[in-house]
């Protein structure tokens, strides 16, 4: 059976999003933390991997964009597909624990970024820990009771936790995108997304010239976000996501103009169905 790498343990977010997309057809093994998972998938550890690229609150995944990024065209580290998963963070404890006793808090850095409008409300110290399943499980394992977790329902019921307060997130619409990497390159369906990295030439109207490409195409730019290139100061990498698939004529004829007349570097991450 082929294997589907996700930042674990058990209970995690991540691990929630695993589930949904093996349906059953592969053995999920677990990593900590998320650049752990990518790289097994590079070593061939596992044949698939389910990472988190973006959240509604927090934005992008730090980890997950700069290995994207880092291991630039790499032609085993494809994105093949997304999915979107609603996020309920929920506020656990360990059975008995009332709101009152609480001083401290756990969880997974997104996940205490997600729920800033209800921490506001607490003078809590704050403990960072790799995933969501992480904390709730450091809170089942202490004998303190002035320890909480924020975590997942499920990871709740794993760990045998209490649920003190529900739905503690920013938005009641929070979503994580997740993206799969492995497998075959998906076919177009006419209702794709492709994703892409480039580093535009030092020479002015550079981005705006890039973006052109895409307009004069009538290609619709869903994401446009840039990130340092970690090799000199004042150099970026732009990151777009295109609606469209790499072999639909526009789309490509958009590369081969980026490739031959405004970047230095580009590559492109993958085109895939866009998640329903």
């Amino acid at each position: 059976m082929l294997k589907l790498g996700y930042l674990g343990p058990e209970g995690t977010f991540s691990h929630e999003a695993a589930e949904i997309a093996s349906a059953t057809r592969y053995k999920l093994v677990p990593f900590r933390p998320i650049s752990s998972v990518l790289e097994a998938f590079r070593n061939c550890e596992v044949q698939r991997a389910i990472v988190p690229l973006e959240n509604l609150i927090e934005g992008e995944v730090s980890q997950t964009v700069d290995h994207l990024i880092s291991n630039g065209n790499s032609q085993n580290l494809q994105i093949t597909g997304e999915l979107l998963l609603a996020i309920r963070q929920t506020l656990v404890a360990k059975p008995g624990t009332r709101l009152e006793d609480i001083k401290r808090i756990t969880s997974h850095i997104q996940g205490l970024g997600q729920c800033r409008r209800f921490l506001s409300q607490y003078n809590w110290e704050e403990i960072e820990v790799a995933s969501t399943a992480q904390a709730a499980k450091m809170v089942a394992e202490s004998s303190d009771k002035d320890l909480a977790a924020i975590a997942s329902g499920k990871a709740a019921e794993l760990y045998h936790l209490e649920v003190i307060s529900s739905d503690i997130g920013d938005s009641i619409k929070n979503i994580t995108r997740f993206i799969i990497l492995g497998g075959p390159a998906p076919r177009p369906t006419g209702e794709d997304r492709t994703t892409i990295f480039f580093v535009t030439r030092n020479q002015t109207g550079a981005l705006f010239q890039a973006l052109g490409v895409f307009f004069y195409q009538g290609i619709n730019l869903t994401k446009i976000t840039s990130r340092t290139a970690k090799t000199e100061m004042g150099e970026y990498v732009f990151w777009i996501d295109a609606d469209g698939h790499r072999d639909d004529p526009a789309i490509r004829i958009a590369i081969k103009q980026l490739q031959e007349r405004f970047t230095q570097k580009i590559w492109v991450a993958g085109s895939y169905p866009k998640a329903k």
